[in-house]
C-alpha cells in the first residue's frame, strides 16, 4: 500500500502540471511529451531504488511530491488554470491573446 499511497501523491499534483501545459500550448502534444518524458525518467529510477523506502526515496516518495505539490499549489493559487484568463495559442502574442477576449 505504501507504493500506491506513494504514486497517488505525485501524479495528482501531476495532473495539474498537465493540465496547465495543455491550457498554456493550446495542444495536447506539450502534456503528453511531458508525461512521456516523466515515465521515461521515473522507470529507470524506480528500479534503481527498488529496494529503498518507496515512502521517502525520489522518484514517487515524498522527495519528488513535495516539489510537485508546491508547483502545483503555485499554478492554482496564481490562477493559471482559471478558465476566464486568456490562454496564450501558438503563434499569438500574449497581449493579442488579451485582447481578443476584450
Amino acid at each position: 500500500l505504501g507504493g500506491v499511497a506513494a504514486m497517488c501523491l505525485v501524479t495528482a499534483p501531476f495532473s495539474v502540471v498537465l493540465a496547465w501545459l495543455r491550457r498554456t500550448s493550446g495542444s495536447l502534444f506539450a502534456p503528453a511529451v511531458a508525461h512521456a518524458t516523466f515515465n521515461a525518467l521515473v522507470a529507470p529510477l524506480c528500479l534503481a531504488l527498488a529496494a529503498s523506502n518507496t515512502l521517502v526515496a525520489a522518484p514517487m516518495g515524498l522527495a519528488m511530491a513535495v516539489p510537485m505539490w508546491a508547483l502545483a499549489g503555485y499554478l492554482v493559487a496564481t490562477g493559471a488554470l482559471d478558465p476566464g484568463r486568456p490562454r496564450r495559442t501558438p503563434g499569438r502574442s500574449a497581449r493579442e491573446a488579451v485582447a481578443a477576449t476584450i
